[in-house]
């Protein structure tokens, strides 16, 4: 990024706390339950917490009615009550509630913190990719700090219970910080043409369906593996300390190859890169099944190269959607996609778990193989259409 000013500052600030402490209870609740035998329980619970993120879709539209402050000081506590709720492992009731208060607290807040990139993205176009690619290169710089974190305590604290429960109720706690930051915010309100109260498909219907079914692929893609990839390192016979280390190495793989992207694709077509970054995990994926199965550092070395299409992954997506959008109907399609990828996460989560019970990891991998050709190859033929339908109303380039 050329250069960080108090709007970057103030962006970058809110989303490294808001994934530090969504991490961090994420990292303790997958643990936690499966220590307690109840990773089925997580497994609805995360599916749940899609589900209801999944009505950001009915409400994208009319999030113009609310500042980004007003938005933070509504569903940041809402998402910290159902964080708090994690501490309740052995409760299918008391997960499915904590999924769905979690779901709507933190899908409203990530349409707007998408929405506050594309309004700074507009403002600098100059720096559109850095701005863009910003909220996931912070989120998996958290992520690296969260697990080691974590991973430090858990092991100084014998792996009790006791540490568990603390992590997820210091997590939850540490949201109230946006509250704080949300003061700060200089970046107001998101922009958006269209006036019915609930609007949740564009102008091209067509399109809007397209999208859906395309992104709900891309959602089960990204989710049948990474919420559970802490638990299939502990089904390989790595301890717990060596999953710490070894999921923080990956986030950390994942952060540089997130700070090098948005520079290097600047010369590339986007859509053509996200597709060779899933056919790239495919062929990797299937290698290791096919030649070097139950060969631990084959394993890590695959998880390694999968952790940097990761980022390309959810990089280029961003990018993708920043350029195929049409300005005037952004919020509805950003509705769209959001509502359309938690969707597909409530579905890839428990299959993903049902797989790795059931069939084992190597059915868990051919399968998150085979899904990622099918969501590069679908996603990047809509990015075509859209790209040359949109071609006079998308964002300043």
């Amino acid at each position: 990024m050329k250069k960080i000013n108090i709007k970057y500052f103030s962006l970058i600030l809110f989303t490294f706390i808001f994934y530090l402490n969504m991490g961090i209870s994420k990292y303790a609740q997958i643990l936690f339950f499966q220590k307690t035998g109840n990773l089925i329980n997580y497994s609805i619970s995360y599916s749940a917490m899609a589900v209801s993120g999944a009505l950001s879709f009915l409400i994208s539209n009319n999030i113009k009615n609310f500042s980004i402050k007003k938005i933070i000081y509504i569903f940041i506590p809402i998402y910290t009550i159902g964080m708090i709720l994690r501490v309740v492992p052995d409760s299918k009731i008391v997960a499915i509630i904590s999924g769905i208060i979690s779901g709507l607290g933190a899908s409203v807040t990530l349409l707007a913190i998408r929405s506050w990139i594309y309004g700074l993205s507009d403002e600098n176009p100059d720096d559109k990719h850095e701005i863009v690619s910003s909220r996931y290169t912070t989120m998996q710089f958290s992520i690296i700090i969260s697990t080691i974190l974590c991973g430090w305590l858990i092991s100084w604290f014998n792996n009790t219970n006791n540490i568990y429960i603390f992590l997820i109720l210091i997590a939850a706690a540490g949201m109230f910080l946006l509250i704080i930051l949300g003061k700060s915010i200089k970046f107001d309100r998101i922009q958006t043409t269209n006036k019915s109260f609930l609007i949740v498909l564009p102008k091209n219907k067509k399109y809007g369906i397209e999208l859906f079914i395309s992104v709900v692929i891309l959602g089960a893609s990204s989710s049948i593996l990474e919420p559970i990839l802490p638990a299939v390192l502990r089904e390989t016979g790595f301890n717990v300390t060596d999953t710490s280390y070894l999921m923080s190495l990956f986030g950390f793989i994942t952060v540089t190859c997130s700070i090098i992207i948005p520079k290097f694709i600047k010369k590339f077509n986007s859509g053509f890169m996200f597709l060779i970054c899933q056919l790239l995990v495919f062929f990797v994926v299937i290698l290791y099944v096919l030649v070097f199965l139950n060969n631990k550092i084959q394993f890590i070395v695959t998880l390694s190269i999968v952790s940097a299409c990761i980022a390309g992954f959810f990089i280029l997506k961003e990018i993708m959607e920043y350029d195929m959008f049409p300005v005037n109907e952004t919020v509805i399609f950003l509705g769209i996609a959001q509502s359309a990828f938690l969707t597909g996460d409530s579905l890839g989560a428990p299959i993903g778990t049902m797989i790795l019970d059931e069939f084992g990891i190597n059915y868990l991998l051919i399968t998150y193989a085979l899904l990622s050709l099918l969501s590069g190859i679908t996603y990047y033929f809509l990015f075509n259409k859209f790209s040359n339908y949109y071609s006079s109303k998308k964002h300043s380039t």
